[in-house]
């Protein structure tokens, strides 16, 4: 919600788990906690960052059925963004597929190749950019650093 007089201002730069709460009272603002130094990246920087996920993937030169269905996956999304009005809720389902493909992939490598730890800073940007839509991926992010 924009600032309003007397009303509730709302700001969300990042998943929220458990619901939204609303701030009473005059320019309140609500930050998640650890993301709101993070700004959105553009629709642009969006197909930058899958692309250097799609580097990663081809500099581990594995190739495997799991990578082949990870880069599959890959270019679903970056399709997807690359529309004028991309259907976010596709390109986190895109990327939580990928993100399991190469989990899966990093299971076969050994330690100096783990593809899954460096792409997950770069999902985590184009999460912040799926907004609400990233609630699954975010979750799937998270099991993975409580482990």
């Amino acid at each position: 919600m924009a600032n309003s007089s007397g009303g509730i201002s709302q700001t969300n730069s990042g998943f929220m788990a458990g619901g939204m709460q609303a701030a009473i009272g005059n320019n309140n603002v609500m930050n998640n906690e650890g993301t709101s130094s993070l700004s959105v990246p553009t629709q642009s920087e969006v197909v930058d960052l899958l692309t250097q996920i799609e580097q990663l993937i081809q500099k581990t030169g594995v190739s495997n059925i799991e990578n082949t269905k990870a880069q599959k996956y890959l270019g679903i999304a970056k399709t997807e963004v690359e529309e004028k009005e991309p259907d976010k809720e596709l390109v986190s389902k895109s990327l939580e597929l990928v993100a399991k493909n190469l989990e899966t992939v990093d299971k076969t490598l050994d330690t100096s190749q783990k593809i899954f730890e460096k792409a997950v800073p770069l999902i985590k940007k184009i999460a912040i950019w799926l907004g609400s839509a990233a609630g699954n991926l975010w979750a799937m992010l998270q099991q993975q650093f409580n482990r």
